[in-house]
């Protein structure tokens, strides 16, 4: 389709953000439908590989389903990102309701990530207090000893493989810590989640202890941990990793502070069609099944206005090439540096 209100001349700078907003309107509406019955297979199939898994005799079998279900929750886990913004299915009690049913059993406090991923999308690229920011400053890096140097170095591979999901937990509660003053959302956030939590994993455990399978059902907890956090950390940190900087509008800030891959239609699914991020922080109201198509109008627009989108290309050469060349941000001049330069 091509782009609307886009004038027939090339012009180089920022493209207007009436013109960009005229791009993709139509595909800011969610329908309830594809979104409730994605996560109502979802939930489904979930439920199934739950009960295979922990009535396996062998502990081989055992682990190996385990594996096969903590990839496809990893999956799956990102339908509480599409509530967040109310695209999943846009009735707004349901997605607030089902995400907590898929973060809670993993101690993942979906009200505030929520709150902190507003506040995200907001500082993305133009406010070095943004709770998600990926790369540390310049002078967060100077400041630590060499022992913590060698680690932001080592970002990517001790978040991916040592860290965790554990990791991932940690760091948004601190987070939340922080804007735990500034938010009345992050403070409402906090005690419904720690009450939330609670209460499912009471249950979880007094269920598995009940039926003496307590061991097995923190085992299997565990290889979820590791696989889902070693997924979402490897994911979110292509996201933004090596980008920074305000643009000429919000919508181009947020478009290139934010990274688009191409990768296989399979991949796309698996995440969710989150390999479109940048339209995705542009335009957070177009649901899931709207990303591709809005991807190639605004690829078509910027090639139009003479300033072509960035695109990688594979998720796991994108990832090999961030995390073998470590960035900080220059606070002064707002410039991604490599720490090789420093």
């Amino acid at each position: 389709m091509e782009p609307q209100g886009v004038p027939a001349e090339k012009s180089v700078g920022s493209v207007d953000p009436k013109v960009l907003r005229q791009t993709i309107e139509d595909l800011q509406v969610t329908s309830p439908w594809p979104g409730f019955f994605k996560a109502l297979c979802s939930i489904s199939i979930m439920g199934v590989l739950i009960w295979v898994s922990l009535t396996r005799e062998s502990t081989f079998s055992f682990v190996l389903w385990a594996c096969a279900t903590a990839f496809f929750y990893s999956s799956i886990f990102l339908l509480t990102h599409d509530a967040i913004h109310h695209t999943l299915t846009g009735w707004k009690w349901f997605d607030e309701i089902f995400p907590r049913v898929l973060a809670y059993p993993m101690l993942w406090y979906h009200g505030i990530y929520s709150a902190l991923h507003k506040i995200h999308h907001k500082m993305n690229g133009n406010d070095i207090n943004d709770p998600e920011r990926p790369q540390y400053t310049e002078r967060e890096y100077r400041s630590v000893g060499p022992v913590r140097q060698w680690m932001i170095r080592n970002q990517w591979w001790l978040n991916c493989f040592v860290w965790g999901g554990f990791g991932f937990l940690f760091k948004h509660y601190w987070q939340a810590y922080k804007f735990y003053n500034k938010s009345r959302e992050v403070r409402l956030a906090i005690w419904t989640d720690v009450v939330g939590v609670l209460a499912v994993q009471a249950f979880i455990n007094l269920w598995a202890y009940s039926v003496d399978n307590w061991w097995r059902a923190f085992a299997f907890f565990l290889i979820l941990e590791r696989v889902m956090g070693a997924f979402h950390q490897f994911r979110s940190h292509i996201e933004h990793y090596g980008l920074w900087g305000k643009e000429a509008n919000p919508f181009e800030t947020q478009i290139r502070n934010s990274r688009n891959l191409r990768t296989t239609r399979f991949m796309s699914l698996y995440v969710d069609h989150l390999n479109y991020h940048s339209v995705h922080h542009a335009f957070p109201r177009i649901p899931f099944y709207h990303l591709r198509e809005a991807h190639q109008r605004l690829l078509a627009l910027y090639k139009r206005f003479g300033r072509p989108m960035a695109e990688d290309t594979s998720y796991l050469r994108t990832g090999w090439r961030l995390a073998t060349n470590p960035v900080v941000v220059r606070e002064e001049t707002q410039q991604v540096i490599p720490i090789a330069n420093l």
